[in-house]
C-alpha cells in the first residue's frame, strides 16, 4: 500500500487544494481512495470527465513516484504544463521524459528523479528499454504505475499498440507496484483485454457514464464532395457564431489541407481564422498551430487524427467529421473533445457512401501479411550488426513503401514472437536487438492467425460506425448501448441528435419484381416502349450507367448491352445528358422507377407502378427527352410553348435539383415544391427574394429553406 504524505488531509480540502475544485465529478472520489489503499484499479471515463485526475491526486498525495506510461509525447507535455501551472501542484514535482529531450535534458529529469524531487513522471513505453532509465527506477520508491490510454494495449481497441504489451512484464520486474489502467473508451470486451494483458489483480472497476447530454449528434448525407464542401461553408459561420471554437476532422493530408481553404473561406468574412494540422507539418509548425488554437488566435482547426489526443479546452462548441473514422470508438473520443464546459456543442458527421472504402483502403494499406513479418526479419537480419539493427525509417520507407503504423505493427508483432527488441528508440530511428533469425515452428502460423484476426476486428468496428451513420434511430442511445451504458433516461433531451430532433419518414420498401422479356425493339418516342424496355433491362444498373446506356455511349461499363445488341442501346442518342438524366428522375419522382440507395448499389429499376403503366397504357405524365421525342400517348405534357429554349435548360436543371432535394430530405419530390412550381420558376426567372414570393407555392416557409439555393441556381444557369 502506498504510504500517505498528507494522512490528515480529507479529500475535499486536498482536492481544493491542488486543483481549486470545490467538489468531485462522479466516480472519481471512489477511484482516488481505491488507489490510494493501494488496489489495482481500471478507470473507463468519457471524455472531459475528469480521469487523469483520479492518479494525480493520489501522486500529490503519497510518498514515492506515480509514474505514468503515455503514447504521446504531445499529451504528455501537455499534461506536464497544465499541472505546473497550478502553484501547489507544482511544488511536488512534475515532468516528462521524452525522446524529443536533449540528452542534457534527459539527465537533469534522471538526477531530480533518483533524488526524489519528482512525485509524477511521464513517459512513454519505448523509454523502459533505456538502461540509465530502469537503473534510477530500481533505486527509487514507485508508489503506483498508471498506463494511460489504456486500450491501446487491447488487441480488440481502436488504436491497439504492440508496444504496450509489453508492460505487464515491466510492472512485474519494478517489483509489482499498484496498477491503475485509465481510458476513455472501452467496450466490455475492450476492458477483460485491458486487466488481462496488463495482468491486473481484482482491479477495482470504474465505469463513468457515457452519456454526454450537453452534445447533439447528427450526420448529414453527401452525394459527392462538391456537395460536402458546400454544405461546410454554409454551416461554419453559423457554428462559429456560437463563439468558442472548433475542429473538423479530415481522412488525409491532402484532404486536412482542402478543408483548411474551404473553412478559411467561408469565415474570412467574420474574421475568423482556420488553419491545417497533420503530421506532414514540421514539428515547429505544429506546436505554434496548437498554441494559437489552445489561446483562440486560431478559432477553427482542420486536422488528421494525428491532432487531439488528450487535448482539453473547454470551449470547443463543434467537432466536424468530414469524413467518418474508422470505428464508434474513435468517434466518440474525437467528437467528445467538444463541449468540455458542459455548454451545448454540436458533433457533426458529413456523409458519403463511398468513405467506406476509403477506410477500408486504409485498413488493407496497413495489414500485416505473414509475407510482410518475414520480409521485416530478413531486413532487419540483413543490416544488423553484431546482432544490433539500426533501423531508418525513412530508408525502411523507401525499400519497403511501408506507413510509419504498418512499420510499427510489424516490428510489434516481432517483438511480441520474440525475435527482436527495441533497445532505444529516436523519431528517425529505432535500434533493434535480434533475439534470433529464424521463426520456430508454430509461430509464423500463429501470427498469420493474429493478423486476420485484427484486420477482421477492424473491418468489424468499421461496420460499426457505417451502421451509426445510416440509422434513423437514436444516435445517442445507439453509441450509449455499443459501450454496454444503458441509460434509460439518457435520450429524454430535445437536445439529443437530429434523428430525434427530426425522425425520418420510414423507408420505402421497394419489392423487386418478376422479370419480364425484353421486346425485340424499343420505339423511342413511346413511352409505354420504353417503360417495357426498361422493366425488362437486365442487370440492373445505377442511373449514370443506364443514362449512357440509353444514349448509346462507346464507354467501358455499357459495352456489354452494345455488343449484345440490347433495344434500349442508343435510343435517346440525340438528347443531352441532362435531358435523359431530367427524364430518369421524373419517372423516379412519378414512382414509375426506384432507385435504391447505398446497399442497393443505387441500380434503377421500373416499379409496379410502372409495370401497370406499359401495361395497362395509363396516362404518364412525363416527358421524353430528345426534340423528336414527344409524348403522344396518353400522356399529359407540361411543354409550355412559351417557355425559350434558357427556360427549358432551367427547368431540367430545377428537377434534377428538386430530385437531388428530395433525396436529401428523404421525402416525396412534390413536397419539395409542385411541377407548377417549377414551370414558373422556369418561365420567371427570379433574381431575388421578393420574386421568388411571387411564384406559386412558394411561401415564407419554402423561402426560407430554398430561396437562396434557387436564386444561386437560376443565376449559374445563366451565366
Amino acid at each position: 500500500m502506498p504510504l500517505l504524505l498528507h494522512e490528515s488531509i480529507s479529500l475535499p480540502d486536498a482536492l481544493h487544494q491542488y486543483f481549486g475544485f470545490q467538489e468531485y465529478r462522479p466516480l472519481q472520489r471512489e477511484a482516488i481512495e481505491a488507489s490510494l489503499n493501494g488496489a489495482d484499479v481500471l478507470v473507463v471515463m468519457p471524455t472531459g470527465a475528469g480521469k487523469s485526475l483520479c492518479f494525480q491526486l493520489p501522486a500529490a498525495l503519497s510518498d514515492g513516484l506515480t509514474l505514468v506510461v503515455s503514447p504521446l509525447v504531445a499529451l504528455m507535455r501537455d499534461q506536464v504544463e497544465a499541472l505546473q501551472a497550478r502553484p501547489e501542484f507544482s511544488k511536488i514535482g512534475v515532468a516528462a521524459l521524452s525522446s524529443l529531450q536533449s540528452s542534457v535534458e534527459q539527465s537533469m529529469i534522471l538526477d531530480d528523479l533518483e533524488a526524489g524531487q519528482l512525485r509524477l513522471l511521464y513517459v512513454s513505453p519505448e523509454r523502459f528499454r533505456s538502461a540509465a532509465f530502469r537503473n534510477v527506477l530500481d533505486r527509487i520508491r514507485l508508489a503506483r504505475f498508471v498506463v494511460d490510454e489504456a486500450h491501446c494495449i487491447s488487441e480488440w481497441g481502436h488504436d491497439f499498440r504492440p508496444d504496450y504489451l509489453q508492460l505487464k512484464s515491466i510492472v512485474e520486474s519494478l517489483g509489482r507496484p499498484p496498477l491503475v489502467a485509465v481510458t476513455a473508451t472501452a467496450t466490455l470486451r475492450v476492458q477483460e483485454s485491458i486487466i488481462r494483458n496488463l495482468g491486473m489483480r481484482q482491479p477495482q472497476t470504474f465505469i463513468g457514464g457515457f452519456n454526454r447530454p450537453n452534445l447533439h449528434y447528427a450526420v448529414h448525407r453527401c452525394k459527392n464532395d462538391a456537395q460536402r464542401q458546400e454544405m461546410l461553408a454554409r454551416a461554419l459561420p453559423k457554428l462559429c457564431a456560437k463563439g468558442g471554437s472548433g475542429l473538423i476532422y479530415a481522412a488525409t493530408r491532402k484532404q486536412c489541407e482542402e478543408v483548411a481553404e474551404v473553412a478559411a473561406r467561408a469565415l474570412a468574412p467574420q474574421g475568423i481564422r482556420a488553419a491545417a494540422y497533420h503530421a506532414g507539418l514540421g514539428a515547429d509548425a505544429r506546436l505554434e498551430l496548437q498554441r494559437a488554437w489552445q489561446s483562440g488566435e486560431i478559432a477553427v482547426l482542420a486536422a488528421t487524427n494525428a491532432f487531439g489526443m488528450g487535448i482539453d479546452k473547454a470551449d470547443v462548441r463543434f467537432v466536424v467529421h468530414y469524413v467518418h473514422p474508422e470505428s464508434l470508438e474513435s468517434y466518440y473520443q474525437e467528437a467528445g473533445r467538444a463541449g468540455r464546459d458542459g455548454r451545448p456543442s454540436r458533433c457533426v458527421i458529413l456523409y458519403h457512401f463511398a468513405d467506406r472504402r476509403l477506410r477500408e483502403w486504409f485498413i488493407d494499406n496497413d495489414s500485416l501479411t505473414a509475407a510482410d513479418i518475414q520480409t521485416a526479419l530478413q531486413l532487419i537480419c540483413r543490416i544488423a550488426s553484431e546482432d544490433t539493427a539500426i533501423i531508418n525509417l525513412d530508408q525502411w520507407k523507401e525499400k519497403l513503401n511501408w506507413t510509419s503504423v504498418k512499420t510499427r505493427l510489424a516490428i510489434g508483432e516481432l517483438e511480441r514472437a520474440g525475435l527482436v527488441e527495441r533497445a532505444g528508440e529516436t523519431a528517425e530511428q529505432w535500434i533493434l536487438r535480434v533475439l534470433q533469425q529464424k521463426f520456430s515452428p508454430g509461430v509464423l502460423s500463429q501470427i498469420e492467425t493474429d493478423l486476420n484476426r485484427q484486420r477482421e476486428e477492424r473491418l468489424r468496428r468499421l461496420q460499426e460506425m457505417v451502421n451509426y451513420c445510416k440509422t434513423t434511430s437514436c444516435r445517442r442511445r445507439m453509441t450509449l448501448a455499443y459501450f454496454g451504458d444503458a441509460q434509460e433516461n439518457a435520450t429524454k433531451s430535445t437536445f439529443c441528435c437530429d434523428n430525434c430532433s427530426n425522425p425520418p419518414p420510414p423507408p420505402v420498401v421497394h419489392q423487386p419484381l418478376s422479370k419480364v422479356p425484353m421486346p425485340s425493339s424499343i420505339a423511342g418516342h413511346d413511352i409505354y416502349s420504353v417503360l417495357e424496355g426498361l422493366d425488362a433491362l437486365w442487370p440492373t444498373v445505377g442511373k449514370a450507367r443506364l443514362i449512357k446506356l440509353l444514349r448509346g455511349s462507346k464507354a467501358k461499363d455499357v459495352e456489354r448491352f452494345r455488343n449484345d445488341e440490347c433495344p434500349l442501346f442508343g435510343i435517346f442518342e440525340t438528347a443531352s445528358s441532362a435531358a435523359v438524366e431530367a427524364f430518369l428522375l421524373e419517372l423516379i419522382e412519378n414512382g414509375l422507377m426506384h432507385q435504391g440507395g447505398e446497399d442497393e448499389y443505387f441500380v434503377c429499376s421500373i416499379t409496379e407502378k410502372g409495370r401497370a403503366a406499359w401495361q395497362d397504357k395509363t396516362p404518364v405524365n412525363v416527358l421524353l427527352p430528345g426534340k423528336a421525342h414527344q409524348v403522344k400517348t396518353a400522356a399529359a405534357s407540361y411543354e409550355d410553348p412559351d417557355l425559350s429554349e434558357g427556360g427549358k435548360v432551367l427547368l431540367e436543371a430545377l428537377r434534377k435539383w428538386r430530385w437531388e432535394q428530395a433525396r436529401t430530405e428523404n421525402i416525396a419530390a412534390y413536397m419539395v415544391l409542385s411541377n407548377r412550381s417549377l414551370h414558373e420558376l422556369a418561365c420567371v426567372q427570379p433574381y431575388n427574394e421578393n420574386a421568388l414570393t411571387q411564384i406559386h407555392g412558394i411561401g415564407g416557409v419554402k423561402l426560407e429553406k430554398y430561396g437562396k439555393a434557387l436564386i444561386e441556381l437560376i443565376k449559374s444557369t445563366f451565366q
